[in-house]
C-alpha cells in the first residue's frame, strides 16, 4: 500500500503520543482518508457553503454553535478575509463598512467578507494551526469559484494564508500574491479603533489598495 507523507506523519504522530503514555501496545489505525477527501469540493457556491455548515474535521466543526460562511457576493472584485472575524457583529461589520466605504469609495455589498476558519468557535488558546490547514482548503475554493483582483486580510489571517512571521504593522499595506491573486494585509479595524496613532497609517494603505483596484 502506498502511503502519503501526510499520512506517514499521522502514524508516527499515534506512535509517539502511545510512546509518550507508555504504551506498548498499539491497536490497528484505520484512516477515513477524510483528509483527501476535503480537497473534493464542490464548484457551486450553495453546496460548498451546505458542505461547510456540516464539516466536522476538527474540534472547531465539533464546538461550533453555526457556521460563519461568508457575507456578499463572491463575485466581487474585492475580498476581506479575517482568521475568525465576526462579522455577524453588527459592530465589527460596521467598522469594516466605514473603512471600505467612506475610505476607499467602494459599497460594502460589493465586497465579499470570509474568514479562514468557518466555525463560530473559540479554543481556550490562541493557536489555530492545525484548523486553519484544515480550513484553508474551504477558503481557496471560494477565491478559485469568484476569482477576485484583490484580497484584503485583516489582522492575523496575513500571517496564516501567507505563512509569515513579519510585524503586521511593517508589511500592512504592501502587495503580495496568493495563488497568483494580489493580496494586501490590513491592521485589525478593532485594533486601529484602540490604537488612533495607527489611524493614519491604515487611511493611506486603504489609499493604495484603492488605487491598486483602479488600474486592474
Amino acid at each position: 500500500m502506498n502511503i502519503t507523507k501526510e499520512t506517514k506523519s499521522e502514524i508516527i504522530d499515534i506512535l509517539t503520543r502511545n510512546k509518550i503514555l507508555g504504551d506498548e501496545y498499539v491497536e490497528n489505525i484505520y484512516f477515513s482518508y477524510k483528509k483527501q477527501e476535503r480537497f473534493i469540493l464542490p464548484d457551486s457556491i450553495a453546496e460548498l457553503e451546505n458542505h461547510v455548515s456540516n464539516c466536522s474535521l476538527c474540534e472547531l466543526g465539533k464546538l461550533k454553535k453555526k457556521s460563519l460562511f461568508a457575507k456578499g457576493n463572491i463575485f466581487a472584485r474585492l475580498y476581506i478575509i479575517g482568521l475568525n472575524y465576526n462579522y455577524a457583529d453588527d459592530t465589527k461589520f460596521e467598522l469594516i463598512k466605514k473603512m471600505v466605504e467612506n475610505v476607499m469609495n467602494v459599497n460594502i455589498d460589493n465586497t465579499y467578507i470570509t474568514n479562514i476558519l468557518k466555525c463560530n468557535a473559540m479554543k481556550l488558546d490562541s493557536n489555530y494551526i492545525k484548523e486553519s490547514e484544515l480550513c484553508i482548503n474551504y477558503l481557496e475554493k471560494q477565491i478559485k469559484i469568484g476569482a477576485p483582483d484583490i484580497i484584503i486580510t485583516i489582522g492575523e489571517a496575513f500571517e496564516y494564508m501567507i505563512k509569515s512571521k513579519d510585524k503586521l504593522s511593517d508589511v500592512s499595506g504592501k502587495l503580495f500574491s496568493y495563488n497568483g491573486t494580489d493580496l494586501i494585509p490590513l491592521m485589525d479595524p478593532e485594533f486601529i479603533y484602540k490604537n488612533p496613532s495607527y489611524k493614519e497609517k491604515m487611511y493611506q494603505d486603504l489609499k493604495k489598495i484603492k488605487i491598486r483596484m483602479d488600474e486592474k
